[in-house]
């Protein structure tokens, strides 16, 4: 027999139809089971990102939009804003750099407008929300959780009077005569300065400025909202951006500056802030990961992006000022800090930690009575990872 017999055993007979296999009721619906996650999955994930993509376009038409009011008050064209150097009352900005810090009477800040807090993030320390306190040498504030750094004054250092001894009564002739023993001198505290890394083209004292004064005025918006204190300049242009200060570090992590809930939220300073009358102003932003509010202030950790872009404008309502980049650090949420210093040591301490810390060189010292505003915003390189841009407020 040929071995290409095939067998007939298995074939259809005659008015038959070959049989499927057919899958067991249990795992047919395991399939079905299967898919709808998969679907739901999908779905989710996809209303998601455009939930976010929304979110991120609503927040970037609303400060657009800040802008061209701002803008509109002038009469100038928000296209060719950067090009007309034009303070914030409609004069010569070199003239308001000289301006005197503002008073804490002053500063529409200090008395923020009650709002509605909606928290959204547990910070380390949220800026913008509880009333800013006068904050004494001996006063501690209570360390807060996340987005907001805890704070707290360092105790001021009061010279006590040694009491009077009294000597006995002697006669002329039987005092001796002595000589004065000198005091013996201290060495000052050194700040630290850097000797290799800086732009050969920045200037020794202050930091190459390179962006252009926008006609921004401050007062005129204060009436619309009362509490917008300033109005931060930067980066190329990536941060133009409003700085609230509310009644507590909560609020303004989850609402824009018109109070419109919203992730984005706002740049804000600390609640507990004068604005700039302390030594330290913080600034918050979230660290949006499409690049908004302060979403690529981590561009500072390179030495080449800051030898391109050394300073911030800050608009206020007592003027305008130049924030001169003092040093980029990473910390984590953990790290407190100091609105006030009230000791020229502890002042030039915390400037030296913070230059030796720095992932850049800059030429920049502040020296005891400098003001410094820091920019202070999330990081991925760690657990509750911060990064700090500290700067120099110019006088």
């Amino acid at each position: 027999m040929g071995t290409d017999t095939k067998r007939t055993d298995d074939l259809p007979k005659k008015g038959q139809s070959r049989k499927r296999a057919v899958l067991p009721k249990k795992y047919k619906i395991l399939y079905v089971l299967v898919l709808l996650v998969l679907l739901g999955v999908i779905g989710f994930s996809g209303y998601k990102v455009i939930s976010q993509l929304m979110v991120y376009r609503e927040a970037e038409a609303a400060y657009d939009d800040l802008l061209k009011e701002l803008m509109n008050m002038t009469g100038t064209d928000p296209a060719n804003s950067g090009e007309e150097l034009v303070s914030s009352e409609g004069t010569d900005p070199a003239a308001s750099q000289t301006e005197d810090l503002p008073s804490s009477s002053d500063q529409p800040g200090s008395s923020p407008a009650a709002t509605d807090p909606v928290p959204s993030e547990t910070p380390a320390e949220t800026p913008a929300e509880t009333p800013a306190q006068p904050q004494t040498p001996e006063e501690t504030l209570p360390v807060q959780t996340d987005p907001v750094p805890s704070q707290t004054d360092p105790p001021a250092t009061q010279p006590q009077t040694p009491a009077p001894t009294q000597q006995p009564t002697q006669k002329p002739t039987q005092t001796p005569t002595q000589k004065p023993t000198p005091a013996p001198t201290q060495k000052p505290t050194q700040p630290y300065v850097p000797t290799e890394g800086v732009s050969v083209d920045a200037p020794h004292t202050q930091a190459a400025d390179n962006l252009g004064w926008l006609p921004i005025s401050v007062r005129s918006m204060q009436d619309h909202y009362p509490e917008m204190v300033a109005y931060l300049q930067g980066m190329d242009g990536a941060v133009t951006l409003p700085v609230m200060q509310g009644r507590d570090n909560e609020y303004y992590l989850t609402h824009l500056y018109n109070g419109v809930p919203n992730g984005c939220g706002a740049l804000f300073v600390d609640a507990r802030n004068h604005f700039l009358q302390d030594d330290v102003t913080l600034i918050y932003g979230h660290h949006m990961r499409n690049g908004s509010m302060f979403g690529q202030l981590e561009k500072y950790k390179t030495q080449s992006y800051y030898n391109k872009n050394q300073v911030f404008h800050l608009y206020t309502a007592n003027g305008n000022y130049i924030l001169e980049v003092v040093a980029a650090v990473y910390t984590n949420a953990s790290e407190g800090f100091y609105f006030n210093y009230y000791t020229k040591d502890n002042y030039d301490k915390a400037v030296t930690d913070y230059k030796t810390r720095s992932l850049i060189r800059t030429n920049i010292t502040p020296v005891y009575g400098d003001k410094l505003v820091i920019l202070y915003t999330c990081s991925y390189q760690e657990t509750d990872g911060r990064f700090l841009v500290i700067c120099r407020v110019a006088s």
